[in-house]
């Protein structure tokens, strides 16, 4: 791996990032994901079941993730519905006034990073369908212009994470 690798697409850019986390969750400490919108029990995609099932894995294997999305009465339901069917993602599962961020960032146990920033939402549509515009970002750890912006970006999600609560 290069110490910087860089690239725009769609909402597919997105979902190689979630299968990559996917592939190795016992590789990564933490894992960050917002998006508003999202929908983790409707049974019209897989965007949501494959998104419970990475937090799920990830913090079974010892690290860290997090789903934040818009507090609204939908997700709110929809949350409570997940944690119901899942009990272990209550703490994985996060609300945020007004949040419409779309981005991910994760990290392993050697301090390196992948992420992504984008208008593409955590959806079957945003990921597939939609015309969508995505950044990524793999960074090795302390690795100039990419371990900059990815550190950037993790400012800016811990701002949000900052400002988001559990459901209970």
């Amino acid at each position: 791996m290069k110490n910087v690798e860089m690239q725009v697409g769609r909402g597919e850019l997105v979902e190689g990032f979630l299968s990559l986390v996917a592939a190795a969750p016992a590789q990564i400490r933490e894992l960050t994901l917002i998006s508003p919108f999202v929908q983790l029990t409707t049974s019209r995609g897989s965007a949501g079941f494959k998104i419970c099932q990475l937090l799920a894995d990830v913090n079974a294997s010892g690290g860290s993730a997090t789903l934040i999305s818009d507090d609204t009465p939908a997700r709110r339901h929809d949350f409570t519905a997940a944690i119901s069917a899942q009990p272990d993602l209550s703490s994985a599962l996060l609300l945020c006034k007004n949040v419409h961020a779309k981005c991910g960032i994760a990290t392993n146990f050697t301090g390196n990073h992948v992420g992504f920033l984008g208008s593409a939402n955590l959806t079957d549509a945003g990921l597939h369908h939609n015309a969508e515009v995505v950044f990524g970002v793999n960074s090795r750890r302390s690795a100039g212009q990419g371990w900059l912006l990815v550190g950037q970006l993790r400012l800016i999600i811990e701002g949000i994470r900052a400002r988001s609560f559990h459901l209970n």
